[in-house]
């Protein structure tokens, strides 16, 4: 992917040296993010709002890390509030969409 993304730079950027923007986009946490945002192809992923889990907790999204990929959610259980953060993108298949954003 490394070859296509300085390509599709070198054409959008023709007067910067390709070289310097790889080098930034390969610090951020999600290059392949921060090349389509500098094409200005980027399309953030439909997140859901709330969400059901295996036990049937609906669980509430509070916030979202594009960069590193982390979507946070609380559950509100009769012990307080609590937090639930995912490493990996949900299958929307299996999700109720209510609300996405």
């Amino acid at each position: 992917m490394e070859n296509i993304a300085r390509a599709a730079l070198a054409l959008k950027f023709p007067n910067v040296d390709v070289s310097n923007l790889m080098e930034v986009i390969n610090a951020t946490p999600n290059p392949q993010m921060a090349v389509e945002i500098l094409l200005d192809c980027y399309k953030p992923q439909r997140i859901p709002y709330q969400v059901k889990t295996h036990k049937g907790e609906t669980r509430t999204k509070v916030g979202v890390d594009y960069w590193n990929s982390i979507v946070k959610y609380t559950s509100d259980k009769s012990d307080g509030l609590q937090f639930c953060a995912l490493q990996v993108w949900l299958d929307l298949a299996d999700t109720t969409l209510e609300g996405a954003v």
